[in-house]
């Protein structure tokens, strides 16, 4: 076996083992057996069980990442400047969700371990969510330069959309949702309707809105 396929088979192995038992409940001979091989050839590509978590990171950002940037994040921008914002909304969304639901073992290994393992954390961080969030931001930014979105804060926007769309998908994940056909469609429509319209109702006027009540202290009855 190549050096290619060895870490390949490594990788998908350790994928397996970390969604079966986790990345704390896995051993490194767990996941050596599952690939065929043997501990010590393992080590020698991933010298520990960090590494081999680190290694998934690298493939997603190597299979994932083109796709959720560059790729189609140039097309959506082109196509905002002849279309509509529903459509272009539509577009984007319709990309990442279709690419989370493919690659969804492995950005839920990653993601439950991101919030525990600093190494981790700050690759997720560099290497996804700052481009994501910077490309939303630009194409805020672009939308309130044209008068297509009101004068808000773009990285605000940005944060606020970026966590909706990561939402959705842990949504979906947890429920074990089929994301495709008309309940991809029926999703993206909720979403484009949430985040040009809000949940405010237009009929309501603002001066008829009544004050939240405030919260009143428990009395004890004589």
């Amino acid at each position: 076996m190549k050096r290619d396929e060895k870490t390949k088979a490594i990788l998908d192995a350790a994928l397996r083992v970390f969604r079966c038992k986790s990345y704390h409940g896995a051993t490194t001979k767990e996941i050596a057996d599952a690939a065929g091989i043997s501990v010590g050839t393992m080590f020698r590509l991933f010298p520990n069980k960090e590494d081999l978590l680190m290694g998934l990171v690298a493939d997603l950002v190597d299979t994932v990442a083109p796709q959720l940037f560059a790729e189609s994040m140039g097309r959506v921008l082109k196509d905002y400047l002849g279309s509509g914002m529903e459509d272009t909304i539509k577009s984007f969304i319709h990309g990442r969700l279709q690419l989370f639901n493919e690659n969804k073992e492995l950005i839920s290994v990653i993601h439950a371990e991101s919030a525990f393992n600093p190494r981790l954390k700050e690759a997720m961080f560099t290497q996804i969510y700052s481009p994501m969030k910077s490309i939303i931001e630009e194409f805020i930014s672009l939308g309130i330069e044209r008068g297509r979105f009101r004068n808000v804060d773009p990285a605000a926007a940005a944060r606020y959309i970026g966590s909706a769309v990561l939402y959705t998908f842990l949504d979906v994940w947890y429920q074990d949702t089929d994301l495709t056909g008309s309940t991809l469609e029926s999703i993206e429509n909720q979403f484009v309707d949430l985040i040009l319209n809000g949940i405010k109702s237009s009929c309501v006027p603002e001066n008829h809105l009544q004050p939240a009540r405030e919260a009143q202290p428990w009395k004890a009855q004589s």
